[in-house]
C-alpha cells in the first residue's frame, strides 16, 4: 500500500497495483481499475517513486524470507 494525501487534506492507503493511471492537468488525480479516482497532493513522479519502492520493498522481502529458508537448509 501506499500513502497518499487527498486534496481535503485526509490521508490514504491505495494498493499499487489498483492504479490503472495517473493523470495531471492540472491536478493529480490517481484513477483505480474498478472506476474509483482520487484528486492528490502528490504529483505523478512522487506516485511513481511511491509504487516503486513499494513494489521494490515488497521484492526485498520474498527475498530476504526465501534465503532465510536456504540457510535452514
Amino acid at each position: 500500500m501506499i500513502g497518499l494525501t487527498r486534496r481535503n487534506g485526509e490521508y490514504c492507503r491505495i494498493d499499487p497495483d489498483a492504479i490503472e493511471r495517473i493523470e495531471a492537468h492540472p491536478d493529480t488525480v490517481v484513477f483505480l481499475v474498478d472506476g474509483a479516482h482520487y484528486c492528490v497532493l502528490e504529483t505523478v513522479d512522487e506516485i511513481v517513486a511511491r509504487v516503486r519502492d513499494a513494489r521494490a520493498a515488497s521484492i526485498t522481502a520474498c527475498w530476504v524470507l526465501d534465503l532465510g529458508e536456504r540457510q535452514a537448509r
